[in-house]
């Protein structure tokens, strides 16, 4: 049986048990009951370095449930978990009704979808994750009247918190992710929830966070809370060569996995005979982009290979995407 995680509950909670308990929770000093939803056991990957900072988080969500201010910036490096650990979080305080994480693309959104509800179904079981973790674009939705999370694309965010009446959005989130990958949409969905009141956390790996934040500051003008917290440091070797295609060919026949990013599909199409002719060991190749189908991209993103795996992509792959 899954290990628990005990936060002060009034009787035991067995995962796959929903006849939920009562949870005592201190909001700014203040005790309050809440119907427990999906929390008390500390939900998303420990390991990841954003997860050493739940206490932090917690009172961030506990001031923005209060409407202490409109925007919090979270900054950590790329990897260090943010989109995994945060929306679970956030929905296990038990401030929110909902919360919605808005992603730039939809093969991220889809893929933040999938690894939340994986995380889920660790203490709540494959069903149950996938009735609380919803997923939503413009061409496509796994939705339920039990989401409490759902993950969906910056524009389809913006589009469904703008044709809610108010009163459905006086316990709703939203987190913005990806900010620091600029699109449009970006900006006018977190505009959007500004203007409609709903309190707002923008999650980012490289964007100047102090310059934002002063930008979209509190009620009183002061700059917006930035949480800082700390990612894993690799070593880094750099290696420099005069042609793409050969630095490719060496990786694979050094036996690493490699992301080789490109600009357009077409030359994703040239690359790959011309890596392949070079390899001297059994290796993979596997287009990426965001034409494909969603099974040729999930293939894309398998951990599991026997040989180095070559990954050629566009811009969807350089960034949210752990490949």
């Amino acid at each position: 049986m899954t290990e628990l995680l005990r936060f002060g509950f009034d009787e035991d909670v067995v995962p796959g048990d929903f006849e939920w308990p009562k949870q005592r929770v201190f909001i700014n000093g203040k005790m309050h009951e809440k119907d427990v939803k999906l929390g008390g056991y500390q939900l998303g990957d420990h390991d990841l370095p954003v997860a050493h900072y739940r206490a932090e988080q917690e009172r961030i969500f506990g001031d923005l449930h209060d409407r202490k201010y409109p925007v919090v910036f979270f900054e950590a490096e790329t990897g260090a978990g943010k989109t995994s650990n945060v929306p679970l979080a956030a929905f296990e305080t038990g401030n929110f009704d909902v919360t919605y994480l808005a992603e730039p693309r939809i093969v991220l959104a889809r893929e933040a979808r999938k690894r939340l509800v994986m995380l889920a179904a660790q203490v709540y079981g494959q069903e149950r994750a996938e009735q609380i973790i919803g997923f939503a674009t413009s061409s496509e939705s796994v939705l339920h009247p039990d989401n409490r999370i759902i993950v969906g694309t910056h524009g389809y965010v913006s589009g469904t918190i703008s044709h809610r009446r108010e009163e459905d959005l006086v316990n709703s989130l939203l987190i913005v992710d990806e900010f620091h990958d600029r699109e449009k949409e970006g900006d006018t969905v977190l505009e959007v929830a500004k203007a409609l009141g709903v309190p707002s956390v923008v999650m980012s790996a490289t964007i100047d966070t102090e310059s934002l934040s002063k930008h979209h500051s509190q009620y009183d003008g002061t700059p917006s809370p930035i949480l800082h917290m700390e990612g894993r440091k690799y070593s880094i070797d750099e290696r420099y060569m005069d042609d793409a295609t050969k630095a490719a060919a060496w990786s694979l026949n050094q036996g690493y996995d490699t992301l080789y990013l490109l600009p357009r599909v077409e030359d994703i199409k040239l690359e790959t005979d011309r890596i392949s002719s070079r390899v001297e060991r059994p290796h993979i190749i596997l287009p990426f982009h965001g034409q494909q189908s969603q099974s040729l991209q999930d293939r894309a993103l398998l951990r599991s290979y026997d040989v180095p795996k070559l990954i050629l992509s566009t811009k969807i792959g350089s960034t949210g995407l752990t490949v």
